[in-house]
C-alpha cells in the first residue's frame, strides 16, 4: 500500500493520474441494471465493483490459473491473491 501511495494522486480510483469520481459508479449501475442485477444501495447483498474482482479471482483460480497469472490479470500481487 505505501507504494501505491507513492504512485498515487491520492485518490481511490485513479486513471492516469486523475481521479474518476460519479462516473465509475454510474457506469457500474447502469451495468447491473442492464444484467437485471441492481439493488438500492442500502441492500446489504448489493453487487459492487470490488465483489466482482473477488469472483474473477475464485473463478480464475478454480480454473486452474496460478497466482501470478490470476494477479497479474485482477493487478495484485501473487502474495495477495493466495
Amino acid at each position: 500500500m505505501r507504494r501505491w501511495r507513492r504512485l498515487s494522486n491520492r485518490d481511490v480510483i485513479e486513471c492516469y493520474g486523475r481521479p474518476i469520481t460519479d462516473s465509475l459508479g454510474t457506469a457500474f449501475d447502469g451495468a447491473l441494471e442492464l444484467a437485471g442485477l441492481w439493488t438500492p444501495p442500502e441492500d446489504p447483498n448489493r453487487i459492487t465493483p470490488h465483489t466482482t474482482r473477488h469472483t474473477c479471482v475464485s473463478w480464475m483460480l478454480a480454473d486452474g490459473k496460478t497466482p501470478f497469472q490470476v494477479g497479474k490479470y485482477v493487478g495484485m500481487t501473487a502474495q495477495m491473491v493466495e
